[in-house]
């Protein structure tokens, strides 16, 4: 069952007051369900998960080494690397 149809029947953050939640919701008529997914999909879910924490981490690497690179640029510029 989706959150998003238990939370109007929650009425503080509390485990029991959840689980009460969940049970009013549960036997309303028109309720939907969430289906369970299979082995397949979780693995495809695992997989890009880790697929998308791999790129972010090396868009924020290449974005470090510009930086560096910059500010060497930077120095240069200025002379500060010539003033030996």
């Amino acid at each position: 069952m989706p959150a998003q149809y238990v939370k109007p029947y929650v009425k503080t953050n509390k485990t029991t007051t959840s689980t009460r939640g969940i049970a009013e919701a549960v036997g309303r008529p028109k309720m939907r369900f969430v289906p369970i997914k299979s082995d397949d999909q979780l693995d495809l879910q695992s997989t890009a998960s880790v697929r998308e924490r791999w790129v972010m981490r090396r868009t924020a690497v290449i974005n470090q080494i510009r930086a560096y690179c910059s500010n060497v640029d930077h120095l240069r510029k200025d002379g500060a690397m010539n003033s030996q």
